[in-house]
């Protein structure tokens, strides 16, 4: 990496702006233009070295609780318990794994009041 790369996944782990363009205010800070941001988070992007780029609500301040769950289902019932699974309201993804317990699942529902 080179230190504009650097640089701004420094910044982004510090949080991203909740504004508009959330670029153009990396790019301040970084002393660049708001396309040379995202072109060099981009590429960060594309190479693997930025995963997933999104933001992360406190759940429990929202009065919600998450659990992730793993399940032991035979090979060939996966596609059948994969898709009853999806259709749970409070399933946010599931996957599956090379384990024992071969499908795993977060489900989210609100905490008792």
């Amino acid at each position: 990496m080179n230190k504009k790369e650097r640089a701004i996944l420094n910044l982004m782990q510090d949080g991203i702006p909740l504004v508009s363009r959330p670029f153009k205010v990396i790019a301040e800070k970084l002393g660049t233009s708001e396309e040379e941001a995202f072109e060099i988070f981009s590429g960060l992007k594309n190479r693997g070295l930025i995963r997933r780029f999104g933001g992360i609500v406190n759940i429990a301040e929202l009065g919600i609780a998450s659990t992730l769950i793993g399940v032991k289902v035979a090979d060939e019932h996966i596609q059948k318990v994969a898709e009853q699974i999806n259709a749970l309201t409070g399933v946010t993804h599931n996957y599956q794994r090379e384990d024992a317990y071969n499908l795993w699942f977060t489900l989210m529902e609100k905490t008792p009041e």
